[in-house]
C-alpha cells in the first residue's frame, strides 16, 4: 500500500489486470504537492510508485489516467509555474514505471482535468485554458503537442470530460459562459475530428436559463448517439440530474431527461454509461435543499430517455455518487462514491434488460421474442412477428458494441419469421464466449435483446 497521503483521481485497468491510479501527494488542494503515479497488482499489491515535482516547487496535480495495451500509462494533470499561473502537464510512464516523456503547455491558467487514448496510441487531453475549453493531442510516442483547440463564447468556458469513438472523433463537455454579464452557464458540448476540426457544437440551456454544466460524456457505437450526465437549474429546483442524448453524427439533440430530487436541492449527475441494447445509466448525487443530506441516486432510462430505474443509496448523513460502470461481459451495474465519509462501491443487478426497458417500439408493428436457447453453444433462434410488410435488418453486437454478424437484411412480409445464430461473426470466425445483443430493425422500429454464447 502506498505509504504518502495520496488523493487518487484517476484509475485505470491495464490488460493484464493491474491497477494504475493517479493524483496528487502531500500538501493540500492549494498548496505544495506533487503528481504522484502508483501501479498495482491484480492482487493489489504495490509494484512501483512515480512522483513528478516541477521546479517552481508549487501545487502539481495528476487528474486522470489512461493505460495502453502495452501498459504505458498516460497522466493529465498541471503544475504551478507562478503566484496564479498554472499549465498543463502531461506524462508518459512505461510498464515498469520509467518516464517515457513529459509535455507541458504554457498557458496563463491551464488545468488539464481528462485523458483518453485513441486507437492509434495518441492522448487527448481535456480541461481547462484561460477561460476556455482545450483539447490537446499528443503524439503517444513522443509527447509532440499535435493540435491545440480551444473554444469558448467570449466569456468563460471549461470543459470536464472526453470520449473517443471508434472512427476517432472526439467529444468534449462542459459549460460555457453566456449572456450580457457571461455569469449565466450553458451546458456545451463539441466535437472535433481526428485532425482537430471543429464538426459540430451543441449548447443545452435549461428551464431556468441560469446554470447548466456537463460532467460526463459516453459514446453509443451501436445507435450513433452521444449520451451526456451533468446538471441543470430547474424552474422551482436549485439543480437536477440532467441527461441529454445527441445524434453523434449531427449533434442535433434526441432527447433530454431531468431528476429532480425529492428535496429540490443542488442535485449533480456525475457519470453515464451505456449498454449494448441502448440503456442508459447515469449516477449521481441528490442533495437537501437544506441540512446538506445527500444521497446517491443511480438511474437508468431506455433508448427513448423514458425513465425506467431508480434506484438510491443512503437515508441521512451523506452519500454521494461518482462513476458507473458496465462490465465488458454485461450483467450488474456498479457505481463508486462516498457514504457517510468512507468509500462505497454498489452492485445493482441488471441482467434482466427488462429492467431498464429495453425496447421503444411500437407493439401493433413488431414482436420480438427473447432467444431460445440462451445460453446456447451451438446455435440460437431469434423469432419475431411482424403485423404488416416491413424491410427489415437482424444483427449481433458484441458487449462492446460493435458489429459481429448480419443475419438479414431485406423485405419480409407480415407474420411469424425467425432465423438462426450459429456463434459466428460474418466471416465464418467461430466467436469467443460471452454476452451478445441481438437488434431487429423493422422500419422506423428497433428492439435488442441479450444472448449468451457459451462453448
Amino acid at each position: 500500500m502506498f505509504s504518502g497521503p495520496l488523493r487518487s483521481l484517476g484509475v485505470a485497468i491495464g490488460a493484464d489486470g493491474s491497477v494504475y491510479c493517479a493524483g496528487q501527494t502531500g500538501g493540500g488542494i492549494t498548496t505544495d504537492a506533487d503528481i504522484v503515479a502508483v501501479k498495482y497488482s491484480s492482487e493489489g499489491d504495490e509494484l512501483w510508485t512515480y512522483r513528478y515535482d516541477h521546479p517552481y516547487d508549487g501545487l502539481d496535480r495528476g487528474t486522470d489516467i489512461a493505460v495502453d495495451g502495452a501498459g504505458n500509462a498516460y497522466i493529465s494533470g498541471y503544475s504551478q509555474v507562478g503566484l496564479s499561473e498554472y499549465h498543463f502537464t502531461t506524462i508518459s510512464l512505461d510498464a515498469s514505471g520509467a518516464e517515457r516523456w513529459i509535455t507541458t503547455v504554457e498557458s496563463p491558467d491551464g488545468l488539464g482535468w481528462n485523458i483518453a487514448l485513441t486507437e492509434d496510441g495518441d492522448a487527448i487531453v481535456a480541461g481547462y485554458d484561460a477561460f476556455r475549453f482545450s483539447t490537446i493531442r499528443y503524439d503517444g510516442a513522443t509527447g509532440e503537442v499535435e493540435w491545440n483547440r480551444t473554444y469558448s463564447l467570449g466569456f468563460g468556458a471549461q470543459a470536464f470530460d472526453l470520449a473517443i469513438d471508434d472512427a476517432g472523433d472526439i467529444y468534449v463537455t462542459g459549460s460555457v459562459g453566456t449572456g450580457a454579464s457571461g455569469l449565466e452557464l450553458d451546458w456545451a458540448t463539441v466535437k472535433y475530428g481526428p485532425d482537430g476540426d471543429l464538426l459540430w457544437q451543441h449548447q443545452y440551456d435549461g428551464p431556468d436559463q441560469t446554470i447548466d454544466e456537463g460532467a460526463a460524456v459516453a459514446i453509443d457505437e451501436v445507435n450513433a448517439r452521444v449520451l451526456l450526465a451533468g446538471y441543470s437549474t430547474g424552474i422551482g429546483s436549485s439543480a437536477d440530474i440532467t441527461t441529454l442524448s445527441l445524434d453523434a453524427a449531427t449533434g442535433n439533440q434526441l432527447w433530454v431527461a431531468r431528476a429532480n430530487g425529492p428535496q429540490d436541492g443542488l442535485d449533480t449527475g456525475d457519470d453515464v454509461v451505456v449498454d449494448g441494447l441502448g440503456n442508459v445509466y447515469v449516477v449521481g448525487t441528490w442533495v437537501a435543499a437544506a441540512g446538506g443530506v445527500r444521497r446517491q441516486v443511480l438511474l437508468g432510462y431506455d433508448m427513448e430517455g423514458e425513465e425506467r430505474l431508480l434506484e438510491t443509496l443512503g437515508v441521512g448523513g451523506s452519500y454521494y455518487g461518482d462513476q458507473v460502470r458496465l462490465p465488458a461481459s454485461g450483467g450488474p451495474v456498479f457505481t463508486s462514491g462516498s457514504a457517510a465519509g468512507d468509500y462505497s462501491v454498489a452492485r445493482f443487478d441488471s441482467d434482466n434488460p427488462a429492467e431498464v426497458g429495453t425496447t421503444n417500439l411500437s407493439a401493433s408493428m413488431l414482436r420480438v421474442f427473447p432467444a431460445v436457447p440462451t445460453p446456447f453453444n451451438s446455435e440460437t433462434r431469434l423469432r419475431f412477428e411482424l403485423s404488416e410488410a416491413a424491410d427489415i435488418k437482424i444483427e449481433v453486437f458484441d458487449a462492446a458494441g460493435r458489429l459481429v454478424r448480419t443475419l438479414a437484411s431485406g423485405t419480409q412480409g407480415a407474420g411469424s419469421h425467425s432465423m438462426v445464430w450459429n456463434g459466428q461473426d460474418d466471416h465464418g470466425r467461430s466467436l469467443t464466449p460471452g454476452v451478445y445483443y441481438s437488434r431487429v430493425q423493422a422500419g422506423p422500429h428497433s428492439q435488442s435483446g441479450r444472448v449468451v454464447l457459451s462453448r
